[in-house]
């Protein structure tokens, strides 16, 4: 529920419940999400599939990409010569990558620097083990964005999502899922990626 935070929109007010809500369209095993959003009094759901767009006010396009493999997805919006790629934390695969840059400008790319999810933190290792899968975790993730970076060709790029902050008895897991925004600018520069 990191982007969905319920207890949040439950204090939204109803009359911006009526105004379109877009999301992604990840097909079966992804009803949970319709019933999340009905449930919280959403009344105009608009699914957007892989690579389908919504012209919002005429003259916005908002086209979704859809990772159906991690529930997850990105969002390109684009308004009158500008073209914007939230990649929010979604690591897509490579290929998508070469069709949004084979397919699209992009002026600014925001990009994710890391891998999410509980490994290795939550997993019980030694603390050797801890260190060094975090370390592999750090580095892949790194190389991974990079050839989105490539692939997308981006006339800018502003590394983004990927910031967790685990608190009370999860702190322990922040040592090991990091990020390192800085060194990910370093190598933006050194690659001559913008």
């Amino acid at each position: 529920e990191d982007h969905l935070h319920k207890q949040s929109i439950k204090w939204l007010p109803k009359s911006l419940k009526k105004k379109p809500v877009i999301t992604a369209d990840f097909g079966k095993g992804a009803e949970y999400l319709s019933e999340d959003l009905n449930n919280l009094g959403f009344e105009n759901i608009i699914y957007l599939k892989d690579k389908k767009s919504f012209i919002f006010n005429d003259d916005v396009i908002l086209t979704v990409f859809v990772n159906k493999k991690d529930h997850d997805s990105s969002l390109l919006v684009q308004h009158n010569n500008t073209t914007i790629l939230h990649q929010t934390d979604n690591m897509f695969p490579e290929k998508i990558s070469k069709y949004i840059g084979q397919n699209y400008n992009i002026d600014m790319l925001f990009t994710i620097t890391n891998r999410t999810g509980p490994f290795p933190g939550f997993y019980i290792l030694d603390k050797h083990e801890l260190f060094r899968s975090s370390k592999k975790k750090f580095e892949d993730s790194l190389d991974i964005s990079l050839k989105i970076v490539r692939n997308i060709k981006p006339k800018y790029v502003v590394p983004n999502a990927t910031d967790i902050c685990y608190y009370n008895q999860e702190s322990f897991v922040n040592k090991y899922h990091k990020d390192d925004k800085y060194k990910y600018k370093k190598l933006i520069e050194k690659n001559n990626l913008k």
